[in-house]
């Protein structure tokens, strides 16, 4: 962060994707820097956000159902309502004005990443707490 080109910001997660982004998408071009795939690994980068909504989004309306996070045996009880929902949801969130800023810039990646993090982190705790509560079960069987 010493040097006189660091941007001054210590985000090595974004720092590390855009390195990535460079070996393995821009071997061909060489020392060009084409904007066009930036963008084009911003909005890979929100689908997968949106991806990992709508699963969040599904894991919840299993857990209003069923009492748990169990999707198994809840996933029958979803009506055509909850999942109308779900996928309003799912549009707001892929298409609203506010998320264009991170898509469409180039330093708004930091911002993608973060929702990838933040939503894979409560994935995982959601399955965590559906294995405990299923063991939990067994154990006053």
């Amino acid at each position: 962060m010493s040097f006189p080109t660091s941007h001054k910001s210590y985000r090595p997660l974004t720092v590390l994707s855009f390195h990535l982004q460079n070996v393995l998408l821009l071997k061909d071009v060489g020392s060009v820097t084409l904007p066009g795939v930036f963008h084009f690994v911003n909005i890979a980068i929100h689908a997968l956000v949106c991806a990992l909504f709508a699963r969040l989004c599904q894991s919840i309306m299993d857990g209003v159902y069923n009492g748990s996070t169990n999707r198994h045996s809840a996933c029958e009880n979803n009506s055509d309502d909850d999942k109308m929902g779900i996928v309003t949801a799912l549009i707001l969130l892929s298409v609203h004005p506010i998320h264009t800023e991170p898509v469409d810039s180039i330093v708004g990646r930091a911002d993608l990443l973060c929702g990838v993090l933040y939503l894979a982190g409560i994935l995982l705790m959601l399955e965590v707490v559906a294995s405990c509560n299923v063991r939990e079960k067994k154990r006053r069987v």
